[in-house]
This record gives C-alpha cells, sequence and structure tokens, in this order.
C-alpha cells in the first residue's frame, strides 16, 4: 500500500513539473508583424522574443533557438542563465545581442536571408526541455515611393498605379470595393512586374477604366493595398488607399417603366445618375406612344422623383397615376373611302377656309381672257 501511494505521489509530481512550463508562440518584440529593413537593428524593431511561463519552483536553465529554411536548419543560437549568450551557428552567426540576459533573439544585423522560421526552446534545472512551433519571421524592405493617378470622367474612373521596390514580393490587389460586402466586385488584372537586382519587385498597371452603372453595388470606392504574404497565406497589409466620387454613391427614383403603349421624357434631360437613376425633383411626364390615344379619365400623368424614398409620386396639381392612364389604338381616320388624299384636319373651319379659297383660286384661273 505504502509503495502504490509513493507511486501515485512521484507520477502526480512528473505530471505537475510537465504541465508547468509552457513556450511560445515565438513573436516580434511590440507584436510587430514584420521586421522592417529600413528601421535597422535595435531592442526595438529586431528583437525576436521566445514567451515562457514556468510554475512555481522551476528555473530556466538555458533558452536556445533554430532557425530554418523549410525542413532544413540554417542556423542556432543558444542563452545559458549562468553565462550569457554564446553558440550562434550558421547564418545566426555574427548577427546575435550576447550580453540580453532573458533569451531574447535581437539582430544586430539585417539581411534579407535572416528572414525565416524560427522555433525556440527552454531547457529547465530540472532537465526539462519543451520547445515551440516553428513561426515565420519576416523581414520587409521597401525602397521608393509608391504613385497613383486617378483620373474622374462622368461615371468612370481611369486608374494607375506603380508600388515602391519590395521585399519579399509583394501581393497588391487593386480596384472597385464594395464596402457594404467587405469584398472588390471588380478587380485589375493586368499587372507588369520589374524584378530588381537585389530581389525586391516593383508592381505597376496604367490606365484601367472602370465604370459606375446600373449593375455597381452602393457604397464602392477605388481602393488599392498591397503587402506581404506568409507562407501560411496570412496577409501582412503595407499601405492600402481608398479613393471615390460623391456621384457614385448616389441613389435615385428607378426609370419608370415604359409598357402599355407609353412614352416616359423626363426634365431636366441630365437627371440621370450613373446607375441609370433619376435624382430628386425629377419630373417625368408619361403619355401615350404616337398611333394610340388616351381611353379614360387621364390623358396625361406628371409625376416628381422622391429623394426621400426614391419613388415616383404624383406632380403637385396632379392625382393621376400610370394606372389611371389607358392608351388604346387610335383609329381615327380609318373610314375614309381608300381616298389617301382626303386628309381630315379634325377642324371644320379650317376645312371650310381651306375650299373657300380653292373656288376662288379656279374662279380666278377660268375667268382669265
Amino acid at each position: 500500500m505504502e509503495t502504490s501511494l509513493l507511486s501515485f505521489i512521484c507520477l502526480a509530481a512528473l505530471i505537475g513539473v510537465g504541465s508547468g512550463l509552457t513556450v511560445g508562440p515565438v513573436r516580434l518584440w511590440g507584436d510587430e508583424t514584420y521586421i522592417t529593413y529600413d528601421l535597422g537593428p535595435s531592442p526595438n524593431t529586431s528583437l525576436i522574443e521566445c514567451p515562457y511561463d514556468l510554475a512555481d519552483g522551476e528555473q530556466v536553465k538555458r533558452v536556445y533557438w533554430q532557425m530554418w529554411n523549410n525542413t532544413v536548419q540554417v542556423g542556432a543560437f543558444e542563452w545559458v542563465s549562468s553565462t550569457g549568450g554564446h553558440s550562434d551557428t550558421g547564418k545566426l552567426e555574427g548577427v546575435v545581442e550576447l550580453t540580453r540576459d532573458d533569451g531574447g533573439l535581437e539582430l544586430t544585423k539585417l539581411r534579407y536571408d535572416l528572414g525565416g522560421d524560427y522555433l525556440c526552446g527552454v531547457e529547465l534545472t530540472n532537465g526539462q526541455t519543451k520547445n515551440s512551433d516553428k513561426e515565420e519571421v519576416l523581414i520587409v524592405d521597401t525602397s521608393g515611393n509608391s504613385w497613383s493617378s486617378d483620373n474622374y470622367r462622368e461615371c468612370n474612373i481611369i486608374s494607375s498605379f506603380r508600388s515602391p521596390a519590395v521585399f519579399p514580393e509583394p501581393t497588391l490587389h487593386a480596384g472597385m470595393f464594395s464596402l457594404a460586402s467587405n469584398e472588390y466586385y471588380e478587380q485589375v488584372t493586368d499587372w507588369t512586374k520589374m524584378y530588381h537586382s537585389n530581389g525586391s519587385v516593383t508592381y505597376n498597371y496604367n490606365d484601367v477604366m472602370f465604370e459606375i452603372n446600373e449593375n455597381t453595388p452602393e457604397n464602392v470606392t477605388m481602393k488599392v493595398e498591397f503587402g506581404v504574404t506568409k507562407s501560411d497565406g496570412s496577409f501582412i497589409p503595407l499601405l492600402t488607399t481608398y479613393s471615390f466620387q460623391n456621384s457614385w454613391n448616389e441613389l435615385g427614383c428607378p426609370a419608370v417603366k415604359e409598357e402599355d403603349n407609353k412614352d416616359v421624357s423626363y426634365f431636366p434631360l441630365s437627371s440621370a445618375n450613373c446607375r441609370g437613376e433619376y435624382k430628386d425633383k425629377t419630373k417625368a411626364t408619361v403619355t401615350c406612344q404616337s398611333g394610340y390615344r388616351p381611353d379614360g379619365a387621364a390623358n396625361v400623368v406628371v409625376l416628381r422623383c422622391n429623394g426621400t424614398s426614391f419613388t415616383w409620386q404624383p406632380e403637385n396639381g396632379y392625382t393621376d397615376t400610370l394606372e389611371d392612364l389607358k392608351c388604346v389604338v387610335d383609329e381615327g381616320g380609318k373610314d375614309n373611302g381608300g381616298n389617301k388624299g382626303v386628309v381630315s384636319s379634325g377642324n371644320p373651319s379650317l376645312a371650310l377656309l381651306s375650299a373657300s379659297l380653292f373656288g376662288i383660286v379656279l374662279l380666278f384661273r377660268f375667268s382669265r381672257p
């Protein structure tokens, strides 16, 4: 019984020791997402941290680091609590601060090839060892400035953009972006790439046109973003720009449906917006098409666009609606006995005047000697 109890106590102690130490994940100082090459090395710009937690009574003997390129280890560094940093090898040789007292990996030089996968491990004085998973660390360099040009022409935008030279090769997106759905609905696809001798890449496109029309979603903007993508697919943005015209997001009344042999005219003529809708206070006059006539009390319907509800409402002084205007075939002039040369003006006075003038002309002609 005593032997079993002793075994249980030892096992519990081992489990306690095993559950106390946690290591990782590897992170950059200040929760940065990448190391900026242009800022150079410093404790605030090029420090890779190895966070760990200990149980009560546990003590760290050493912290070790490994740098990997895919499946190949290409560098190592070790910090021992009693003696400090030493034993840096491979790509990490000569580029790590040795005087730190916390086991952090502070790069004292920055090179493109120091970007890669890093893991750290902790060994305790009781012999327990645990390490983190690999975490990709990017060293990003941007040289020069970006340039953009957006020319607005009525309901079109003609856009051009050039990125700075970026290492590693950047990821870019540009096009018409819907703020409502938080996604692009039309993107630039014709990118040009320029590769530089240091491995950086410049992207650009020129004079790409986008149109705002009836198919354009609401709340749109021209968006350009570039950044870098980690091997796990996560995107780190470096720059994002937005541009827009107020007219792109103007809403209005939909066009009055032209049906049942009716014509619609709008005033002013230039009142339609980019989406083909009509602006506030636009007047729409609905009449019967040529060859048709009103059949009922309504001869014409006059509507006004309400810019609040975006609906057509009867103009002040009018009560008729589209449903009140009935248009039927105009059969006037059909019973002329087949004589197409006889045209009725529809006005008896004018017809009598024409006949009188015709008689005077004949009288004058035949009375001449």
